[in-house]
């Protein structure tokens, strides 16, 4: 299993995580294994890497994730929708 680490900058997921702490995350191999309300790293084809929660996952008629929505634990924020084509890698939090 392949893990990375990431410090968090700035504040869209306090009180979970304060800027500036390091989150350790694992590779996850196939996007089916993602859990609503759940804290992931998720990487960007545009490589940005957003640590957020998992807030719906949209499928098609064929079941096949299309779309996912994350939100910051801080309300204030606004949730990021990311189509599947949009991403990179997702990576779980470790605890």
């Amino acid at each position: 299993m392949n893990c990375l680490a990431f410090c968090i900058q700035g504040d869209d997921m306090f009180p979970t995580f304060q800027n500036k702490d390091v989150v350790i995350c694992s590779e996850l191999t196939v996007l089916d294994q993602l859990e609503e309300r759940e804290l992931y790293a998720v990487v960007t084809c545009g490589g940005a890497v957003l640590v957020k929660r998992l807030h719906s996952i949209k499928r098609n008629r064929h079941n096949q994730i299309i779309q996912l929505k994350w939100v910051s634990d801080r309300h204030t924020h606004r949730t990021e929708s990311l189509h599947r084509n949009g991403i990179r890698q997702v990576l779980r939090l470790e605890r």
